[in-house]
């Protein structure tokens, strides 16, 4: 690539013809404009020189105070801007800790979870349980369900869904079942639970369940 040297010479000469036109539109081209204000000052009796004197002197003091206005508003909008900017900052700081934070809750949850449902399989779970404590299931199902993807969860989790029904239970060996799905540690938690009397017998009801858990995708 080709260098390109100035001078002080140069840059003057660069510099010359932009002034130069300023000065003609300003002054004229012979400073025209010029020589005829002074002489239109020097016509005027002293009187009238000096009212024209502070009246140059009152345009200037106003373009002064004008440009000082444009100056300090421009600077106080700029600070204005700067501390909004700062604000923004400081509260996209703050958020990307809560974030980070929350983040380390989600990553200790994902790996507790899969810990405990790596190999969870919700049929022979809920089978082997039943018949430990005589319970009789009907209708097992299990299901694996997409988290709506509102959720902060949707990213990372399934839902299992199983619904069962029991029937012919006493209500001591139905709650005793349900707490023993709880307590076992697979992230399960009974969300529905439907109980029917059966006509003629207070001792024994019919229930229906649906218990929700979690598993890692």
């Amino acid at each position: 690539m080709a260098r390109i040297d100035f001078n002080t010479s140069q840059i003057t000469a660069l510099l010359q013809s932009p002034l130069d036109l300023i000065k003609r539109r300003l002054f004229g081209t012979n400073n025209e404009r010029l020589d005829f204000l002074m002489d239109s000052f020097y016509k005027l009796d002293p009187k009238q020189q000096k009212g024209a004197v502070l009246a140059l002197f009152g345009l200037l003091m106003v373009l002064v105070m004008i440009i000082f206005a444009i100056y300090f508003s421009r600077m106080s909008a700029l600070e204005q801007e700067l501390n909004t900017g700062l604000e923004a900052l400081r509260d996209l700081r703050e958020k990307a800790q809560v974030y980070k934070s929350e983040k380390a809750r989600m990553d200790w949850l994902a790996q507790n979870i899969s810990g405990k449902t790596s190999n969870f399989k919700a049929k022979p779970f809920f089978e082997k349980k039943a018949n430990e404590l005589g319970v009789t299931l009907d209708s097992l199902r299990s299901d694996e369900l997409e988290i709506p993807p509102g959720s902060l969860l949707s990213e990372r989790f399934k839902e299992i869904e199983v619904t069962f029904r029991t029937p012919k239970i006493s209500l001591p060996r139905l709650l005793n079942f349900l707490s023993e799905i709880e307590k076992a540690g697979q992230t399960l938690t009974v969300r529905n639970l439907k109980i029917r009397a059966r006509y003629g017998d207070r001792l024994y009801f019919d229930a229906e369940a649906r218990v929700v858990g979690y598993k890692v995708k």
